[in-house]
Order: C-alpha cells, then sequence, then structure tokens
C-alpha cells in the first residue's frame, strides 16, 4: 500500500502542475490529507488555492479503482439521489479517482429530521428503474448474498490480518471469541428464511452515518457511493441506524424505516444490527494494523480504534453474549 505521506506529495506535485486545468494558481495550490475513520482502503485529499476547493478520492488498489469508475459512470444518476457532483477522473501515478467540489456540512446527529429525509431519498433509490437496470448482476441475488458478500467475507479478511499480526491489546480469546461470532452469524444468515428472499433494488451499500454530508434540510449529500449495487435495502437501514464512532448502539430509530420495509426486511435488521455491531468490533483492529501506511496520523487513528473497539466489545458482551 502506497504511504499516505508519499501520496500528499505526488498528488501537490500533479495539481501544481494541472492547476490551470481545474481552476487553481499554481503558486497557491495547498494539498492536504483526509483521514478516513473508516479505513484506509481509500485516500482522500483537500486541494485549495484560498479561492477554488476541491476534493479528490484516490484508489490505490484494483477493486476500489473499478468501483470508482463505475460511480463515474453513474454520476448523472446517482446525481438525482444527492450524490456529490463528480467534476473530473484524475490519474496520478498508480493511483486514480474522482475529483469533487469540496461541499460544506458535517455528519448529523441521527435526529429524527435527518432519518426521516435520508429514508425518503434511499426509497426513491431502491425504486429507481434505470440504476437497476445498469446495475443488474449476473444471476439472482438473495439477501443471504448481500449479506455474505459485505459483512462475512469483511470478517473473515479483516480475521486473517488480525490472526496474523494482531495487536498488543488483543489476546487469543477474544480472536477467537470474534472468530466464533462470525461463524454463528453465518450459519444463522443462510438458515433464516427472510434471509432467502431474491433482493432486485439498488441500495446504496455503505451508508453509515458518516457519510451523510449535512448542512440544513435542504442541502445535504449522500456521501462514497463506491459500494451502489443490487442488494439488500436492510443492509442501508442497518448501516444507517448503526453503530458510529459517538454512539455505538446498533439499530437507533430503526422504528423510523420501518415504514418503508416489508416483514421479512424487519426480521433480517434483527440479525444485521448485530452484524453492524460485530463489525466495529472486528474492523477497527484491522484499521489499526492499516494504521502503518498513513504514518503522519498513526498514533491518533491508531487511539480511536483502540478505544473503538473496546467500547464495541463491551457492548456487544453487554447485548449479545
Amino acid at each position: 500500500m502506497i504511504r499516505a505521506d508519499s501520496l500528499t506529495s505526488v498528488v501537490h506535485d500533479f495539481f501544481v502542475v494541472h492547476a490551470r486545468t481545474f481552476g487553481l494558481a499554481a503558486d497557491r495550490v495547498d494539498v492536504r490529507y483526509v483521514l478516513n475513520w473508516g479505513g484506509f482502503v481509500n485516500s482522500s485529499f483537500q486541494i485549495s488555492d484560498g479561492g477554488t476547493h476541491l476534493h479528490l478520492k484516490l484508489a490505490v488498489t484494483e477493486d476500489v479503482r473499478a468501483a470508482l469508475e463505475r460511480w463515474r459512470r453513474l454520476d448523472p444518476i446517482l446525481r438525482r439521489h444527492r450524490a456529490p457532483p463528480v467534476l473530473d477522473w484524475v490519474e496520478i501515478g498508480d493511483a486514480a479517482g474522482l475529483l469533487f467540489p469540496l461541499l460544506p456540512g458535517e455528519a448529523p446527529a441521527l435526529e429524527p429530521g435527518v432519518m426521516h429525509a435520508v429514508v425518503d431519498c434511499l426509497r426513491d433509490v431502491w425504486a429507481d428503474g434505470e440504476l437497476a437496470a445498469r446495475l443488474q448482476p449476473a444471476g439472482n441475488r438473495t439477501a443471504a448474498d448481500c449479506y455474505l458478500a459485505t459483512y462475512h467475507d469483511r470478517f473473515l479478511e479483516d480475521l486473517r490480518a488480525i490472526t496474523d499480526a494482531p495487536p498488543p491489546f488483543v489476546d487469543r480469546d477474544v480472536l477467537t471469541f470474534m472468530c466464533d461470532q462470525a461463524a454463528a452469524l453465518e450459519h444463522e444468515v443462510r438458515s433464516h428464511p427472510a434471509f432467502q428472499q431474491e433482493v432486485t433494488t439498488p441500495i446504496h451499500g455503505d451508508l453509515w452515518l458518516n457519510n451523510v454530508l449535512w448542512e440544513d434540510p435542504s442541502s445535504w449529500y449522500l456521501l462514497d457511493w463506491d459500494d451502489v449495487q443490487i442488494g439488500d435495502p436492510a443492509m442501508d437501514i442497518a448501516t444507517l441506524t448503526g453503530p458510529t464512532a459517538a454512539d455505538l448502539t446498533p439499530l437507533k430509530r430503526v422504528e423510523d424505516g420501518r415504514r418503508v420495509g416489508t416483514p421479512e426486511m424487519m426480521e433480517r435488521l434483527v440479525v444485521l444490527g448485530r452484524a453492524s455491531l460485530l463489525d466495529w468490533v472486528i474492523d477497527p483492529l484491522a484499521d489499526w494494523i492499516e494504521a502503518d501506511s498513513a504514518p503522519q496520523v498513526r498514533d491518533v487513528a491508531r487511539a480511536e480504534k483502540e478505544r473503538v473497539y473496546r467500547e464495541a466489545l463491551t457492548l456487544y458482551l453487554e447485548s449479545y453474549w
């Protein structure tokens, strides 16, 4: 993985050379690395000359690059659903990604007005036939397929990394417990009738609260459409109402999602809520390991990831064990 400090320097040099193309003053170009608290699978930067302000999201792996290319192709459709407008596709050495205007706002609290606005937007996404046609996968997908390809695969990948290089505050008994919980959830999903339902609707795919950029009820965006796909709408609701660094409780205000959910979807939400909290136990440990790729923020990131892991594990044990 490319180190974030090295990539920042490369990005700066690129925008100095191509300043005119992007409406920047070359002698005033400033590039700042943006720590993505959700992980290190991509790199984000703010570019500014004091007058023009841009946001760059770069992929440093092939699978993330493919996801950003899909977002670029779907940009005209996704803008209808409050996606930030794509300004350009940028290739910088071996990295490539999307350039956006730097938009105002911040991640909101999940208050009723926010929940209702986002759920209404999601309902439009789920009903978008044009988007569904563009995303249609080969073969049928079930809600179980969606869970396994998202949560379970991520659990397995993260647990392999943690097993190979466990953080010093994680002992083998806890690692075994996390593996057992991932396996138990897999078994429940494979055997639960509600998860055998075929899914045919587009979903955002990564709609945790930090991917809502909120200024006011008339000015807000849904960020990070890398994972847009045909999937299970219950996963959008579970993620939106799920843990955040400030409040790790799963399924917050989930009752507000019932107005758009089928009974089968509500049954899946119970399982997905548990999975979302387990994700916040496991994923911070993988991020703790990957923080080596961003040495300028490594210590801060590691301290935060350890805090989140400890609090999420305590809450998981209290709630599900």
